[in-house]
């Protein structure tokens, strides 16, 4: 007969008479062989802790007496006769009392025992509904968490830790959301948009706490006076929502708000004094399934008693993300209404408002927040800085080494301010056009956002007054230009000479130049603001942002959708300097290179006369407009250019960062991939396994 038919997973660490307790050591035999694993939970790396059981189990001093059956189908929690058996391994208690949890024993002094912790787990499954093997499941990954974290450090740390990555540490999804939609602030009155503005004692408190310094120690106080029992009943709570979330779990927002209200329900006196459990299931039919079925009816429907897609473009589908969304702030909570379509579900009391959710009324509550249309538009309203960068400054150095264009025909003529290169007023005042077409790029992006945000007046005030005030900088860079050339095409009709070659001095030539330079300064400023600023950051008095403001200035932004993690001095310091040596690199190689060379070719077609042609035809439509065809296509071909310069010097600056890195941490990169893999058994052994305090000696295989 085959092991596996003999012993069931983790059989492998019981000795029996036919093995030995080293040479046979197998300390991944559960994770290489899948046929072993009848549980999601069963294939975890075995901590250190661990190890050391699996080679104590083969000792001769426990006995060689073969063993039952060992098997996880049952799961590790038995409650035959109404006792809590967690093993069935006759002469072997000593060491199934602290496995398969080897960690988490009383010997390592922990907060809370494996059966208190599956008390916990228990007794939320009767007040809340939850499936007797959704508890089981989730109580076995809870304690392999611990396990695995009280392997590297103690207990007690363990617990903390692992309570702070799930609610209130400071990275934690839970604590973002719960100040992003103003739970801090809650109660039915606050909630109430008819009663936004009042106020009572309860709420005097909360008014003090309005700064960020104030806010983040008062959730620090609140978590350090949590008890361990409380600990771990809130990561059970969170972890049993959403074990039976279905595909609720991509809402990750939507799992918090669940979290939070279970948790006042759990508080309340209606939950506390519950007679009798709730039936195994409740959770499940009253608070997961009306959320699935509106998930599903948005993009299904039943034809003929079977599903079938609907014909639906997906800006017409409330998809996930529109209903994640909704639970971002404290106005698409506040949406949520019953089936009476009058009483708002955040009116009712908090104690009150878990037994309620299964009345809520989802089809009123969720709208479209994002649009996603199929257009190029998109181009434009995403990459908009990018745009900006290369076309604006590319238009700015075209025309600056470009004069010969707007010369006149006698300076052409003479020849000799074309070889000079020197600029006339009419030069500086087209090169302001450059702030123009950074503005009018800027305008168009904003433009086009109108069509994929939310329909709202607050959406539509941001960008109103977004567009407005780039339509005052549009016209800030267009007014100078226009106002130098105007006046100096003036000051040529009022000179009048015969002679096309010696032109008299344009009187408005000063003046007019003292325009052009300053549309010049506002060009380079406005182009320079426009790529380095996001659009969602422009025209705000204070873009740094705090707890207290939440939502109002942009809280929900910084928690959600730009939630990156902050760098330190050195690295911002180091990533900044990359991208300052990108823009400079990319800004002066294509100047020398690609704009500086087009100067001559410019000059010549300017000044290229292909003499008399006999054809009309021709005359009139070819030979005319030849030399302007060729600066078009040798313009478009140089834009080209100047975009791919960028991604050179992105991938040449980057290369150069990276070495650099590399060297200050101490990797070479020019060690051999060879010499890398061949030594990672050995790192294994002596960096991963605790061998210091092994008795037996295992020699790595190299």
């Amino acid at each position: 007969m085959a092991r596996s038919d003999i012993h069931s997973n983790r059989s492998s660490i019981i000795p029996n008479s036919q093995s030995g307790y080293a040479a046979n050591l197998d300390l991944f035999g559960a994770i290489r062989n899948p046929k072993l694993s009848d549980s999601r939970y069963a294939r975890y790396a075995p901590s250190t802790e661990s190890l050391l059981a699996l080679i104590e189990s083969r000792k001769p001093q426990f006995g060689l007496n073969s063993v039952s059956s060992f098997s996880r189908a049952s799961s590790w929690v038995s409650e035959a006769n109404g006792q809590t058996n967690y093993f069935d391994l006759p002469g072997h208690r000593s060491l199934a009392k602290d496995y398969p949890w080897p960690a988490w024993c009383a010997e390592h002094q922990v907060p809370l025992s494996k059966e208190e912790i599956f008390d916990i787990f228990s007794d939320l499954g009767d007040k809340f509904g939850f499936q007797k093997d959704s508890v089981r499941n989730q109580y076995d990954a809870f304690m392999t968490l611990l396990d695995s974290r009280a392997s590297r450090m103690s207990p007690t740390m363990a617990l903390l830790t692992l309570h702070a990555d799930y609610i209130g540490g400071k990275y934690s999804n839970y604590r973002k959301w719960y100040f992003a939609a103003e739970f801090n602030k809650d109660s039915p009155l606050q909630f109430d948009s008819q009663n936004s503005n009042a106020k009572d004692s309860h709420n005097a408190e909360v008014e003090e706490m309005m700064m960020a310094d104030s806010l983040e120690e008062w959730w620090r106080n609140k978590m350090s006076k949590l008890t361990q029992h409380e600990r771990v009943l809130q990561v059970a709570l969170y972890l049993l929502i959403w074990g039976e979330a279905l595909n609720i779990r991509y809402l990750p927002e939507v799992i918090c708000f669940l979290y939070k209200l279970a948790y006042d329900y759990y508080h309340g006196p209606i939950c506390q004094n519950l007679a009798q459990p709730v039936p195994e299931g409740e959770y499940l039919r009253n608070v997961v399934t009306p959320l699935y079925l509106y998930i599903r009816d948005q993009n299904y429907e039943v034809v003929n008693g079977q599903f079938l897609k609907r014909e639906r473009d997906h800006a017409q589908v409330v998809g996930y993300d529109d209903i994640n969304e909704t639970f971002w702030t404290k106005e698409g909570v506040n949406r949520l209404v019953l089936e009476d379509k009058k009483t708002k579900l955040m009116s009712i009391h908090p104690h009150e408002r878990w037994t309620k959710l299964g009345n809520v009324n989802y089809k009123r509550s969720f709208i479209k927040t994002y649009y996603e249309r199929r257009t190029w538009a998109h181009t434009l309203t995403n990459f908009s800085r990018i745009w900006i960068f290369h076309l604006a400054t590319f238009y700015i150095f075209w025309v600056y080494n470009s004069p010969i264009m707007f010369l006149t025909p006698g300076q052409i003529a003479k020849d000799t301010e074309m070889k000079n290169g020197s600029f006339n007023a009419r030069t500086y005042g087209a090169i302001g056009f450059g702030g123009a077409i950074a503005a009018w790029i800027a305008l168009s992006a904003t433009f086009f956002e109108f069509f994929f945000v939310e329909r709202n007046w607050k959406n539509y005030k941001i960008l109103m007054y977004r567009y407005f005030m780039l339509f005052l900088v549009f016209i800030a860079n267009v007014a100078p230009g226009a106002a130098c050339i105007l006046l100096y095409n003036k000051g040529m009709t009022s000179t009048t000479d015969n002679d096309s070659t010696s032109e008299p001095p344009n009187p408005n030539e000063n003046i007019a130049k003292i325009i052009g330079i300053v549309g010049t300064v506002i060009a380079i400023f406005t182009t320079a603001i426009l790529t380095t600023i996001p659009p969602s950051s422009l025209f705000i008095r204070n873009p740094r942002l705090t707890l207290a403001n939440s939502s109002k200035n942009g809280i929900i932004n910084r928690a959600f959708t730009a939630d990156f993690s902050p760098l330190s001095f050195h690295n911002r310091a180091t990533s900044l300097s990359m991208w300052a040596c990108i823009g400079i690199a990319k800004i002066v190689e294509s100047y020398l290179a690609l704009i500086l060379s087009f100067k001559n070719p410019m000059n010549a077609l300017f000044s290229y006369w292909l003499g008399l042609v006999f054809d009309p035809i021709a005359q009139t439509y070819i030979v005319n407009y030849m030399p302007y065809i060729t600066i078009a296509v040798m313009a478009l071909l140089l834009l080209i250019m100047f975009f791919l310069d960028t991604y050179l010097w992105y991938i040449i600056m980057t290369s150069m960062f990276s070495i650099a890195h590399a060297f200050t941490m101490g990797i070479s990169i020019l060690s051999p991939w060879k010499n890398i893999f061949s030594r990672l058994p050995k790192r294994i052994y002596t960096k991963i396994l605790a061998t210091t305090n092994m008795e037996i000696k295992l020699r790595p295989k190299m």
